[in-house]
């Protein structure tokens, strides 16, 4: 029998407090409460004491997981994973991050379905939304005890009352955990309850709710999370609150699918947006916004949020890609943050052949002109590039080399040029051979290589599941990504396992 999860029951009609669920600093959690923390009835009623306003917060090390865009739904399958799957290994991710590090507080900022949507949402377009198919199936997997706040996105255009039914909590709200004041905020609520499709109307960020609160808590650190902070939108009296109020510490934003970090100007005290990512369709290069969540991590020396991608397998372009699990996109708000693990180097396990290769043996279609000669490929210089036109009948280009002697490459990444992403290589095969005159022998083959759109920039690393010690190579490229009269890139970087 599927367990009732327990959230549903305790978050207040209005807006919830909770105090008191914080880790201890190695990770463990804290079974001490103070007279400032909330109780959590372990019946399923609504029963929640609510923190004295005025006290002083009794501090408490914190992990809050911040994730956004998980999209349950039937209506799209993205990189040929099913949706149910697609939810489970949301599920299984945070599990596997809780048992190894335990969270404190989840906050899912927005879109967890595509229930309304200007395409055609479930709701208008099948009669029924999947937003609660991700509350009731998957989210009664999280543990009973552990926090959760579900914030509504553009795609979940329901009434404040409706909302509260689904969730057990209203579309915009408090909480209070480990004596920091956490405050979601309805940012699209300007077209509820909608009879026709479309994509949500963004509303101004509720200044006057925010200074409530924290007039309520005079002497709270507050985070700022919505499913969207539209910065050329925004009005002058919420970025003077936020520019001139040193208690906001940090702000959060979805609906990008994006990872990275928004630097903010002046208006806004410089104050960064830190970007929650997605579980659905990636907006930035695959390997810098794919499936996964941001954490957050507070202590009273620290406190810094970092984006996690989780280990996932998916077929992106045609190509099916292994993403490991990787940390990156570091914002600090206080103190210092760790140094981000070294797996973000992803050459970190292989050698780099430069000197392996005999320069004058490299031959290949002319390039463009004498500065964008195919030699510049292999210089190990990302500001140089090979840009050539094709000349072969069937528009394909070709580069050849030679290794000092016969070596076995396990992987190779290519690394973008300085202009023009539409040129960048999108298929191609790389062959090898021993015998000059010999037949060659197909290594890898790429159809929808997805190299990143961003200029100078390393692919990911294409592994060569089956390597064999060669002493002769080709790189036939076959088409590019949207340009079919120049090819270019400026590093083919090979690599061999240490």
């Amino acid at each position: 029998m599927k367990k009732t999860k327990k959230y549903i029951g305790f978050l207040l009609a209005c807006i919830l407090f909770l105090t008191g669920c914080g880790a201890s600093s190695d990770g463990g959690a804290k079974d001490d409460k103070t007279p400032s923390d909330t109780t959590l009835n372990d019946k399923e009623d609504t029963a929640v004491k609510e923190p004295t306003p005025d006290k002083k917060p009794v501090l408490s090390d914190l992990r809050v997981l911040i994730s956004s865009d998980v999209h349950c739904t039937d209506l799209l399958e993205w990189y040929g994973v099913d949706y149910s799957d697609r939810m489970q290994h949301w599920v299984d991710s945070v599990l596997k991050e809780h048992a190894e590090n335990p969270f404190d507080l989840i906050v899912i900022n927005g879109d967890i379905s595509l229930d309304y949507w200007i395409n055609g949402g479930s709701v208008l377009g099948k009669g029924e939304g999947t937003a609660g198919i991700f509350v009731n199936e998957y989210l009664t997997q999280l543990p009973d005890d552990l926090p959760v706040y579900i914030m509504a996105g553009n795609h979940e255009q329901y009434s404040d009352e409706r909302w509260l039914a689904l969730t057990g909590n209203h579309r915009q709200g408090a909480m209070v955990v480990g004596g920091r004041l956490f405050l979601m905020l309805d940012n699209f609520s300007g077209k509820l309850d909608p009879d026709y499709h479309h994509d949500g109307e963004y509303t101004l960020t509720d200044v006057a709710y925010i200074e409530e609160m924290m007039a309520q808590y005079p002497e709270h650190d507050v985070y700022l999370i919505a499913h969207y902070f539209d910065t050329a939108k925004e009005s002058a009296a919420f970025k003077k609150l936020v520019a001139e109020n040193d208690r906001i510490k940090g702000l959060f934003a979805g609906h990008t699918h994006k990872s990275g970090i928004v630097e903010t100007d002046a208006s806004w005290g410089n104050k960064p947006i830190a970007q929650t990512g997605n579980f659905a369709y990636f907006k930035d290069s695959a390997k810098e916004s794919f499936w996964g969540f941001r954490e957050l991590v507070i202590t009273e020396e620290n406190a810094y949020s970092q984006y996690i991608i989780v280990e996932s397998v998916a077929t992106v372009d045609g190509v099916s890609k292994k993403f490991d699990r990787t940390v990156l996109n570091q914002v600090c708000y206080y103190g210092t943050a760790p140094a981000l693990p070294s797996q973000n180097d992803p050459l970190e396990k292989y050698t780099l052949l430069y000197d392996k290769i005999i320069e004058g043996s490299i031959k290949g279609d002319e390039g463009m002109k004498k500065t964008n000669r195919v030699q510049l490929i292999f210089d190990n210089q990302v500001n140089t590039k090979w840009c050539v036109r094709p000349t072969s009948a069937d528009g394909s280009v070709t580069v050849e080399w030679q290794m000092t002697k016969a070596v076995q490459i396990d992987a190779y990444a290519i690394s973008t040029a300085n202009d023009w992403p539409d040129r960048n290589p999108d298929a191609w095969t790389l062959y090898g051979k021993n015998d000059p005159d010999g037949e060659w022998t197909v290594l890898s083959s790429i159809s929808g290589g997805n190299l990143p759109k961003e200029l100078f920039t390393m692919s990911d690393i294409f592994t060569i599941e089956n390597p064999g010690t060669y002493q002769y190579y080709k790189l036939t490229v076959t088409e590019n990504f949207n340009n079919r009269d120049l090819y270019q890139f400026s590093e083919l970087i090979l690599l061999q396992k240490k």
